[in-house]
């Protein structure tokens, strides 16, 4: 009796360990759907791409949509075109929706707006910038300059691969000797244009469109500097959407370089947003950062350390395990880490501040290659961790980014 006792004992604490382990495991390594979509930096929704997750590959939908099952947490999430040309890894990832950025893509579905304005516009006191925006990520800037007397204005509005719908802007101003502003003089702007990707498509702004004379009204700003930060200069923008500027060629409303009072338009008759675009360098590099301008606010900005980039040394030869290190500014942020060469590039996202090569040499190292990569990081700032990466890129109304100076390593 006893010895079945023993029997059923060891029997009994068997199935309760196997229990246990089972139940174990299941609880550090649940299985999980990953799905979101992935998008440019101007938030263009991507199709037709591949997005693989240990082992498990997929095709964004027309939207940029994917989605993938039994995925166990973390994860690295790559994202690969047709061509397998250009690839972007997000490294390290904690959440079941996650969308995520295309760092670079080849395409030629460009899009061009063909302005014409009435001539009365032109003369050698105005200067006048034009911004389409589509009240969301995109703000596309054209900066018309007061000695220049076009017939037609051009202006790109750069990658776009669904048609998207927006309003052209448009607002002169006086300067100084300077190139500080004076006065605001007209605003004006358009009905929705929907904008066809690969297009061209004309607007005429007629005077009444633009009759508008806006006010002024001065805010103050102080930039305070951490660490060591070679601050060289602040520019000011406007925009039309309250979450960050990112396509098209950024003209600055006006420069400054030591005491800052911005001078704004007041009165407008549409929501617009006031941004300052502040600059530092050193010889590895240089930061930017952007601050959200409140009228009747405190207005004081820290312009954040300028970036460092440490290791390896330009010219390096590097081994599976030579170790990339990099710092930029303060506190925490994103990562991006970019390795070229002709007709490939491979883009990384992640928050750690440093690598072993051969983390990346399989995304890196492409068939016929020279043996010899570009690479540089960029930080962006104010986001605290790859997963909130996913949910805060395209939100924030203020950033802090930086970019290294561009190096090359060598590999056997």
């Amino acid at each position: 009796m006893k010895a079945l006792l023993r029997i059923f004992t060891v029997t009994g604490l068997m199935i309760l360990s196997v229990n246990f382990f089972s139940c174990s495991d299941d609880l550090v390594s649940p299985k999980n759907t990953v799905s979101g979509k992935i998008y440019s930096s101007t938030k263009a929704a991507l199709s037709n791409l591949q997005v693989t997750i240990q082992n498990k590959t997929t095709t964004t939908a027309s939207d940029g949509s994917y989605s993938l099952n039994d995925i166990v947490f973390p994860y690295d999430a790559l994202i690969t075109d047709a061509s397998g040309q250009y690839k972007t890894l997000h490294r390290n990832l904690n959440v079941p929706n996650a969308d995520l950025i295309m760092s670079y893509i080849d395409r030629s579905s460009l899009a061009n707006l063909e302005i014409t304005l009435p001539d009365s516009i032109f003369n050698t006191d105005l200067a006048i910038i034009l911004i389409f925006s589509d009240g969301k990520n995109i703000s596309n800037y054209k900066y018309v300059d007061r000695f220049t007397l076009p017939s037609v204005i051009s202006m790109g509005l750069g990658y776009a691969e669904l048609p998207y719908t927006g309003k052209l802007y448009l607002l002169t101003y006086k300067l100084d000797n300077q190139s500080r502003i004076i006065s605001y003089e007209n605003f004006g702007v358009s009905e929705d244009i929907v904008i066809a990707p690969g297009g061209n498509l004309n607007y005429t702004f007629t005077s009444g469109q633009i009759s508008f004379n806006p006010g002024e009204l001065d805010v103050p700003v102080n930039i305070n500097l951490s660490g060591n930060t070679n601050f060289s200069f602040c520019q000011h923008y406007i925009g039309f959407s309250k979450e960050k500027i990112y396509n098209g060629q950024f003209i600055s409303m006006q420069t400054f370089e030591d005491q800052i009072v911005v001078k704004i338009p007041d009165g407008l008759p549409v929501q617009s947003y006031n941004y300052l675009n502040c600059y530092s360098n050193q010889i590895t590099g240089n930061s930017t950062e952007q601050f959200l301008l409140e009228p009747g606010g405190q207005n004081n900005f820290t312009v954040t350390d300028n970036p460092l980039l440490m290791t390896p040394p330009h010219e390096a030869v590097v081994t599976d395990t030579t170790k990339f290190t990099f710092t930029y500014g303060d506190g925490e942020g994103i990562y991006n880490l970019f390795f070229y060469e002709t007709g490939y590039f491979t883009s990384v996202f992640q928050s750690s501040a440093s690598l072993e090569y051969k983390d990346i040499k399989d995304l890196v190292q492409n068939t016929g290659s020279s043996g010899r990569i570009h690479w540089f990081v960029i930080k962006y700032g104010k986001i605290t961790s790859i997963d909130n990466f996913t949910k805060e890129f395209f939100g924030s109304q203020e950033y802090f980014k930086t970019d290294s100076d561009v190096r090359i390593f060598n590999f056997k």
